[in-house]
């Protein structure tokens, strides 16, 4: 199984961010953009692993979760990997969040304790809504596309998901294995 741990957002959010991400969508080509059902927050990377190992994995993100209280989450801003005038990889930014950080940070350090590697990066949390097929080019528009966009949202934390991907030519497609819910109430 090729697996991570993730924050799904609510329908509601990922049908106002993928409207708000259509002029992009319209306006560059050679971008494998995401499909509105895969649009989540990637906390870990967990890669191939075997199936025999979900249920270890679930109880570490689930006894992480249990100590944090459900909190929000803002996404506001695009943006894109190197750089806007060769994006290679296009993203929706989450605004600064303790709550999120601190929980990210956990699941690194449980997930490690099970032998997978940690994070050596900084984590940058981010949406992840197409990515260039081939080396990046140049995209004259792509300043203005990132700087229009008007995506804006808010939801509640209340889950994390440890996740199952699967890759097709037509994509990945994700689904998830387990649940691991939050505290009720807010940070």
């Amino acid at each position: 199984m090729r697996g991570f741990v993730a924050i799904n957002l609510p329908a509601e959010v990922r049908a106002r961010l993928f409207a708000a991400a259509s002029p992009m969508r319209e306006a560059v080509p050679g971008v494998r953009w995401t499909a509105i059902e895969a649009l989540h927050l990637t906390l870990k990377f967990l890669g191939h692993f075997p199936d025999q190992r979900v249920p270890e994995l679930a109880a570490a993100v689930e006894t992480v979760a249990a100590g944090y209280a459900v909190f929000p989450l803002r996404l506001a801003r695009a943006g894109a990997f190197p750089n806007a005038r060769r994006p290679r990889v296009w993203w929706i930014g989450v605004e600064s969040s303790d709550g999120l950080l601190a929980l990210q940070r956990e699941i690194d350090v449980a997930t490690a304790a099970l032998g997978f590697a940690s994070e050596q990066r900084p984590y940058a949390p981010h949406l992840t809504i197409g990515r260039a097929r081939g080396e990046p080019r140049r995209v004259p528009e792509a300043t203005t596309l990132i700087d229009g966009f008007a995506g804006r949202a808010e939801f509640d934390v209340a889950s994390v998901e440890l996740m199952e991907s699967r890759l097709s030519r037509a994509g990945a497609r994700y689904a998830a294995v387990a649940t691991a819910p939050l505290k009720p109430g807010s940070a």
